[in-house]
């Protein structure tokens, strides 16, 4: 009986990862779908791939389209481990006893709470890598996706061949190059000062063969859908911190969000935004900020989110929103200030 519980149990997953079918609703993404069934946003891919032909595009689909959601790749066992010995239970004669009163509880002291270790889960490379940056200067037109390998294909994912115009003396095999397209100028929502232009990396290539004049890589991660002429860079190693704690700060320091990277009319948790602080005013990350909005002459702010710090530029920050009030809508030109700093 033992084992046929236990083996109940581990098939349990295989049993629910059959295909289902989502109905799109208004204002539902890839992403976002991803994100729910497969607790995993950068598996989109898999649900596009499986029904190519509904989405001809898939940065644009339409309630009522109906999709089927593949299995999981990250759900299916690749083997079941042996049951256990089956075990014989045997009930003792128990004789019943009059029940304990039970204890006195013991006052708790209250204390301040000064510092918190927050959860580095969301501190990974493809999360900090994704959310790109504000560069001052634009980088040099290193290099371009030239095309799909074979050709004719125009919307690039992860495990597609494309050609890059760049060949032998510029990158070997196994060299890993960022795919970035370059985003709008960015201008200080108060002061009008110029802060520089948005990166927004799609997803990174690994070259597979070089030839003279051009050389063959495959996308090994997409974060967005690559295009044949959009731009590449070397890959450089991204720092992950593996320890952070967080103390509230005794400075008063106060911003302005520059840039929001989604354009959702509502901003979900861990949406990308950029804000007017760097590594010249002290800001590492990990530092987080709370968003305030003044509410009038004698009137207390109402705090709104909080932003915490993925990467810095010398006078801009790559964050993300690690919590808002329920259904609210962020602007460029709010503001924040310093709540808590890494130690």
């Amino acid at each position: 009986m033992m084992k046929k519980i236990f083996l109940l149990l581990l098939l349990l997953p295989l049993l629910f990862a059959q295909e289902r079918v989502h109905v799109v609703k208004k204002g539902d993404t890839l992403w976002d779908i991803a994100g729910f069934y497969y607790q995993n946003p950068f598996l989109w891919p898999y649900i596009w791939r499986a029904n190519l032909e509904k989405i001809s595009d898939p940065h644009w689909i339409y309630p009522d389209q109906e999709f089927v959601i593949p299995p999981s790749p990250e759900a299916m066992p690749s083997e079941l481990p042996p049951p256990p010995e089956e075990e014989y239970l045997y009930e003792e004669e128990t004789i019943p006893t009059e029940e304990a009163p039970p204890p006195e509880p013991e006052e708790i002291e209250s204390t301040e709470v000064s510092s918190v270790k927050p959860e580095l889960s969301i501190f990974t490379e493809p999360f900090i890598h994704r959310a790109g940056m504000i560069l001052e200067e634009e980088w040099a037109d290193w290099g371009r996706i030239i095309s799909s390998a074979p050709k004719g294909e125009r919307h690039l994912t992860t495990y597609k061949d494309v050609y890059i115009n760049r060949g032998e003396g510029d990158v070997k095999v196994g060299d890993i190059l960022t795919v970035y397209r370059p985003g709008p100028d960015i201008f200080h929502p108060k002061t009008g000062s110029y802060l520089g232009k948005v990166i927004r990396v799609l997803g990174k290539l690994e070259v597979t063969a070089v030839e003279r004049d051009r050389s063959k890589a495959k996308v090994v991660t997409s974060y967005e859908i690559i295009h044949p002429g959009d731009r590449l860079i070397p890959y450089e190693e991204i720092i992950i911190p593996t320890s952070i704690e967080l103390v509230k700060t005794d400075r008063l320091l106060e911003g302005y969000i520059v840039h929001l990277l989604s354009k959702d009319y509502l901003t979900a948790p861990h949406s990308i935004a950029y804000i007017d602080l760097g590594s010249l005013d002290g800001i590492s990350c990990g530092d987080v900020f709370k968003i305030f909005r003044p509410k009038g002459k004698d009137l207390p702010e109402e705090i709104v989110g909080e932003l915490q710090v993925l990467s810095t530029r010398s006078n801009t920050a790559t964050t993300y929103f690690r919590w808002t009030r329920t259904a609210e809508r962020f602007h460029r030109g709010d503001r924040i200030r310093l709540y808590m700093e890494t130690r």
